[in-house]
Order: C-alpha cells, then sequence, then structure tokens
C-alpha cells in the first residue's frame, strides 16, 4: 500500500494551508490520507474540479462503496444533508 500525504488540518487564519499551493502547481490532483488508511483524491485546480463533478463516473452518494467519509465509521447522510 502506498502512503499517501496527510491532509493539512491546521492553516493561517483565513487562508489555505501552505502545502495547497505546492500541490496545485505540482501534483494538482493527488491522493491525500484523511485518517487511518481513507485515502480520497485531492483535486486543487477549479478546471479538474469542474471536469470531476461533471463526470458520471465520480459519486456525492455517501452510500457509494468507497465514499470517503470525514472520520472513522461516519454511517452515509441522508441525500441532502451535508
Amino acid at each position: 500500500m502506498t502512503a499517501h500525504p496527510p491532509l493539512p488540518t491546521s492553516r493561517p487564519l483565513l487562508d489555505p494551508a501552505p502545502e495547497y499551493a505546492k500541490w496545485q502547481s505540482e501534483e494538482p490532483i493527488s491522493r491525500v490520507t484523511i485518517w487511518g488508511d481513507n485515502s480520497p483524491w485531492l483535486i486543487t485546480r477549479h478546471e479538474d474540479a469542474r471536469t470531476v463533478l461533471a463526470d458520471p463516473r465520480f459519486s456525492a452518494d455517501a452510500g457509494h462503496p468507497g465514499f470517503p467519509h470525514t472520520r472513522p465509521g461516519a454511517p452515509p447522510q441522508a441525500p441532502g444533508l451535508f
């Protein structure tokens, strides 16, 4: 299993973490670790995000197998809830 960099949790007030600028220029689509071995894709450029959001192969359905929940053991949320 490949180790992915952790998603930054600390940042300067009102600014994104410095790692985002580096990823945006060097590796705009990459995997990150958010907890345990949960490694979702991180997309740092607007045009890339638009492409992914328009692609039916990607899903925002929290019940979809492999969906990266925000914490370990998080149950799927009902549609429309954030």
